[in-house]
């Protein structure tokens, strides 16, 4: 009878100890045992080995070295920080990772990313990937977000309010609402975005949205923003156009940098003092000024009288397509009417 137990406790005692994590990606595997966590090429890892650890780096910097499947990743239970950029696996399962913060998986050809109740995390980078949804509704607690370079048509972060930076560049998004939120760093360029929802997000200082279908927007409650490019033209050839007829910064009293080159149907920026211009980096387009009070100025009333606006040249008699440092211009209207215009340097 004692033999009978002792068996059976050694029968225990090694089931425990010889728990076990199946591996089957061989490339995997041989970063593990490089990493130490392993010691023989078998398509398994000691699940001790690797319950406890709170940082893995498993990026690939060769084409030819890149993991095409992470199963076994579901055993890391205690990890906090994962980067396996520059791998290939159409689907990347983190769910069971429930204590995650940060998350790096750049250029993976990723399709399906599940983070589903990953409460911890803060980071995400998921950018140069093929992902065309992305669930972030479990992830309360995300502050930074880099999905740029996807094939997202929707991103909702109405569950992410304490989001500070987020990065969406280059997908297909028509829309963004968030008003929710109060960012401090939006990159949303080259997107076929006509409706971009920014009240209450007070902390903005650094807004991207060049080359989007953008007639209008209002950043009247972004007091704090620095940098504006609300421009075109950044990609040849350009995949959207922005096409402004109004730009009111007249509460934006911070600014030092605007970029709004090429919308053809802006003429009039309206700002809190043209004074302050003077301190400004800018890139506007040659037709477009800056006032005080743009309503007063009509545009059609300025066009009847000095005819359409064919050519603006500098001293030089040489065309002008941007205004950014010229002293002197002219501008050239179609009934020969010439107006000399000086602009302040900054």
């Amino acid at each position: 009878m004692k033999t009978s137990i002792l068996s059976l406790f050694l029968f225990l005692s090694f089931s425990i100890t010889a728990q076990i994590t199946y591996i089957p990606d061989s490339i995997f595997e041989q970063k593990l045992i490089n990493l130490g966590y392993d010691n023989i090429h078998d398509g398994s890892v000691a699940t001790d080995s690797i319950n406890s650890i709170d940082s893995l780096d498993i990026s690939s910097v060769s084409s030819i070295y890149k993991i095409y499947d992470l199963s076994g990743i579901e055993d890391f239970y205690n990890l906090q920080y994962l980067n396996c950029s520059n791998n290939h696996f159409s689907t990347l399962n983190l769910n069971n990772n429930s204590n995650l913060k940060y998350i790096i998986c750049t250029s993976d050809s990723i399709e399906t990313l599940q983070v589903d109740n990953l409460f911890s995390l803060q980071t995400l980078v998921c950018n140069f990937n093929l992902l065309d949804s992305l669930d972030l509704s479990g992830n309360p607690g995300l502050t930074n977000l880099n999905c740029l370079r996807n094939e997202l048509t929707t991103l909702d972060l109405s569950n992410n309010t304490f989001l500070a930076t987020v990065s969406c560049g280059e997908n297909q998004i028509t829309t963004l609402d968030l008003s929710l939120l109060n960012l401090e760093s939006l990159q949303c360029q080259n997107n076929p975005i006509s409706s971009i929802n920014l009240q209450n997000n007070y902390s903005l200082k650094h807004l991207t949205c060049h080359d989007n279908l953008l007639q209008s927007i209002d950043l009247s409650d972004n007091v704090n923003l620095e940098w504006l490019s609300i421009g075109n033209g950044n990609l040849i050839p350009p995949t959207f156009n922005n096409d402004l007829n109004t730009l009111d910064l007249s509460t934006n009293y911070n600014i030092t940098n605007l970029y709004c080159n090429n919308n053809l149907n802006l003429y009039c920026i309206q700002v809190y003092d043209t004074s302050l211009i003077n301190n400004w980096t800018y890139n506007i387009d040659v037709q477009q000024y800056f006032s005080e009070n743009c309503n007063y100025t009509a545009v059609d009333e300025s066009i009847a009288i000095k005819g359409k606006l064919i050519a603006v040249k500098d001293i030089f008699g040489r065309e002008v397509n941007n205004i950014k440092q010229h002293d002197v211009l002219f501008y050239i209207y179609e009934n020969n009417r010439v107006e000399k215009r000086i602009l302040l340097d900054n």
